[in-house]
């Protein structure tokens, strides 16, 4: 009886180590522990009230977005109009927003 025991205390020792190892290795496969790219946070459909309030970090994450193929459009422009709009925001705010008819800072 003392052999089953030993055996049976051998196995639970084995299979608590070796389990995390395989949950690891199986959780490096599937991509779960890669890092999320910001482009993928961008929203896809912007109004014009919500563009203009962006900080110039969050243009910054839109544009990336937009460079990596990203269909982004602004309500009430075509895609390449947003596009454009969008990269001028970006680059000279004050154009920007003369681009979209806003008055602003």
């Amino acid at each position: 009886m003392r052999k089953h025991t030993r055996r049976g205390i051998l196995g639970l020792a084995l299979a608590t180590t070796t389990m995390p190892v395989a949950a690891t290795a199986s959780g490096f496969k599937a991509g779960i522990w890669e890092d999320v790219d910001p482009a993928d946070l961008v929203p896809r459909r912007f109004s014009v009230r919500r563009i203009v309030s962006r900080s110039q970090a969050d243009l910054y994450k839109v544009t990336l977005a937009l460079k990596r193929g990203r269909p982004i459009t602004i309500e009430g422009y075509t895609p390449s109009e947003s596009r454009e709009i969008i990269m001028l925001l970006y680059r000279d705010r004050p154009a920007g927003l003369a681009r979209l008819g806003v008055k602003g800072s």
